[in-house]
């Protein structure tokens, strides 16, 4: 099964081609402003179809990330007639628990492949207090929050990602950073 996968709801933007469990073509991308303007260009490079599904991160993550990389991916699946496939886009950063920034709105949280929380700060300390061991893409934004927890910088993994995808229930409900 040939996959085409994006993952833009964070600064660590990726998009990749998998097959039979392996990663076919990695492409890094700059989050932010930049990616709105360069995914369609970076797709249309990258383009190989036949593709039998997409699978697209669906957030907790940038407001703008998250509804580009989802338009993209729906649009695409429609327009080749696929199935479109998606997961929490913590579930990439995985299979540890998972911390990410949800800025004012408090910690967003994901162990394994649960469901991510959004939890008040007070909540999310004591909660990663108890974990063993925490990834995040930007520890040092977690750490400037709550100080003396143990976290690993972790990039996402686009294999983890496609493993925990589930068929798309529309409207697609997305994901974002308060």
């Amino acid at each position: 099964m040939k996959t085409l996968l994006l993952e833009t709801s964070s600064e660590f933007a990726l998009l990749a081609v998998l097959e039979k469990g392996q990663i076919l073509l990695e492409v890094r991308l700059s989050g932010g402003p930049e990616l709105s303007k360069m995914l369609g260009a970076e797709i249309k490079k990258i383009l190989a179809p036949p593709y039998d599904r997409i699978v697209v991160g669906i957030g907790p993550g940038s407001f703008t990330g998250t509804r580009v990389g989802a338009s993209m991916a729906s649009a695409l699946a429609f327009g080749w007639k696929i199935p479109l496939y998606t997961a929490s886009s913590l579930t990439a950063f995985g299979p540890k628990t998972v911390a990410i920034d949800a800025r004012m709105g408090g910690i967003y949280v994901q162990r394994g492949t649960e469901s991510p929380l959004l939890l008040p700060l007070l909540e999310a300390a004591e909660f990663l207090s108890k974990e063993l061991a925490i990834a995040s893409p930007h520890p040092d934004k977690i750490l400037a929050r709550i100080p003396g927890l143990t976290l690993e910088k972790q990039e996402p993994n686009p294999l983890l990602l496609a493993q925990h995808a589930e068929p798309a229930k529309f409207p697609l409900q997305l994901h974002y950073m308060n």
